[in-house]
């Protein structure tokens, strides 16, 4: 999934599960890139691996951290920063048979900093991320988190996969 500038949360509502493009927190280590084995490394770089940074010793590629004599440990990776959003519903869920061509899809979120968050949905064939058979509401704004479908945009006994993305 593309990667969303800080501050940007993206929610997926699909058939098969709701997911965040937020980096996972077992690999998350502030800046720093993290830790390849095949990448060549200067002397002095850093990098995270295994919630640590580490500062190569000598130029060259491999040598994992932690097991090579040519890493040092200079600390534990600093904590992801908290969300600045939470999601805290979705509707209508996943797998549902819906009666209408139409719906009106909804989707609430708070702002840590309690910032008017802005919504934008997006609907699609299943298993399409983008494109032409896709619709979107384009961004809402002023707080607005609900969406209808327009006429047109769906079809009787077809799948499809919703999106939503809130900006602070």
């Amino acid at each position: 999934m593309d990667k969303l500038p800080s501050g940007v949360r993206r929610a997926e509502q699909s058939d098969i599960a709701v997911a965040s493009s937020l980096v996972a927190a077992a690999e998350y280590c502030g800046s720093y890139e993290i830790w390849s084995p095949t990448r060549w490394y200067g002397a002095g770089t850093l990098v995270g691996y295994k919630g640590r940074v580490w500062e190569r010793l000598t130029s060259g590629s491999g040598g994992e951290p932690g097991v090579s004599f040519i890493w040092t440990d200079r600390g534990a990776c600093p904590a992801p920063p908290p969300p600045s959003l939470d999601l805290s519903s979705l509707s209508p869920r996943g797998e549902l048979l819906l009666t209408t061509l139409t719906p009106t899809l909804t989707a609430q979120a708070t702002s840590v900093s309690g910032a008017v968050l802005n919504y934008e949905f997006d609907v699609c064939p299943a298993h399409i991320q983008q494109g032409p058979e896709c619709v979107s509401s384009g961004q809402l704004s002023n707080g607005v988190n609900k969406w209808k479908v327009p006429t047109g945009a769906l079809k009787w006994s077809a799948q499809y996969q919703w999106r939503v993305i809130v900006t602070v």
